[in-house]
């Protein structure tokens, strides 16, 4: 067969396997056939020998695109297990614009995969919850007593409420010192304090001022104290009821500045059992607060007693009761109080 120049080959086709060319090896004119070249382009050390790795420099630029890889079907049958990793991938190099939408689900993320360090960067501490951060980041928070009140103070003496630091509401309850009842001529008992309820919002590490009224004092031969007022910063305020007089019982507080704004009850009057001079007279109940405890009546066989003080937050102290000898005191109403819940 004729020698033929591989310069002369309109094709890669016509590389028949019997067709001879010429080569010159060390001085040596030689002739090779396609079946030899063949073999040595794919021998081991030939330049299509078999390689673990395939270079940047291996592949033309643009030469792998979405198009190719489509049309070659790329499977993950086809893929080793384990030969895409994290070291294999630049960085930044998958976004939204290498995935299709709903590409990746449940089925392609390895159980506990996705951890709190691949959602917002840290592992927050316990209890915390994420939270988006309105701009496409989230953050860890902890949620204001998991959602709902879970924790209580009660102030019965004037002091500060701290915010724990991450707290961003308050149920807040404020009741009025009671007004203390009397023993003088024909009084009543003295009125309970008011009440304000009101759910506050307000910011983290907020230190709010508290003040709690006391109870009104008992009278005898004179007017009982009236009950203080309690309150909670400048949010809301509950004043205490009115001591009893020698004519009359005292009227209840009032809550102020809450969203609920409760009235104390009115102190009972005393009633006279015979007509003066006999000057039998029965005691008479204090006002209830919102949490009830009035002092109560004393009877007028029962005209060595005081009268009865106040028992809940706010109450007011009961009438002594007389019959005709020394007149007894009556009952001190009770101190107010404040509750933060949070």
């Amino acid at each position: 067969m004729a020698n033929i120049k591989i310069s002369d080959l309109t094709a890669a086709s016509a590389v028949a396997d019997a067709n001879e060319y010429e080569i010159n090896e060390a001085g040596t004119s030689k002739k090779v056939t396609g079946s030899q070249i063949k073999a040595y382009v794919n021998s081991a050390d030939g330049a299509l020998a078999q390689k673990n790795t395939v270079d940047a420099g291996d592949i033309d630029a643009d030469a792998i695109t979405t198009v190719k890889i489509l049309d070659l079907n790329v499977t993950t049958a086809k893929i080793a297990a384990d030969a895409i990793d994290g070291t294999k991938i630049a960085d930044d190099a998958i976004d939204s614009e290498h995935y299709v939408a709903g590409s990746i689900d449940a089925e392609h993320i390895a159980t506990s995969a996705v951890t709190a360090p691949h959602v917002a960067g840290a592992d927050g501490t316990a209890a915390q919850v994420l939270q988006s951060d309105g701009d496409g980041s989230m953050s860890w928070v902890t949620l204001a007593g998991g959602g709902g009140f879970s924790n209580m103070d009660v102030f019965t003496s004037p002091g500060t409420w701290t915010n724990p630091g991450n707290i961003d509401k308050v149920k807040v309850t404020v009741t009025g010192g009671g007004g203390g009842g009397s023993g003088y001529n024909f009084s009543g008992g003295g009125g309970g304090g008011g009440t304000a309820i009101e759910v506050i919002p307000f910011p983290t590490a907020t230190n709010v001022p508290i003040t709690v009224g006391p109870g009104g004092g008992a009278g005898s031969n004179a007017a009982a104290g009236s009950g203080g007022t309690s309150s909670f910063g400048a949010y809301c305020s509950a004043s205490g009821g009115q001591g009893s007089n020698n004519s009359s019982s005292g009227n209840g507080g009032a809550g102020s500045g809450g969203q609920l704004n409760i009235a104390g009850g009115g102190g009972g009057g005393g009633e006279v059992r015979n007509p003066v001079p006999s000057n039998q007279v029965n005691g008479a109940s204090g006002g209830n607060s919102y949490f009830g405890g009035a002092g109560a009546a004393r009877h007028h066989l029962l005209p060595t007693q005081d009268g009865v003080p106040g028992s809940a937050y706010g109450g007011g102290g009961g009438r002594a009761a007389y019959n005709g000898g020394s007149i007894r005191p009556g009952g001190a109403g009770s101190a107010g109080v404040v509750v933060v819940e949070y």
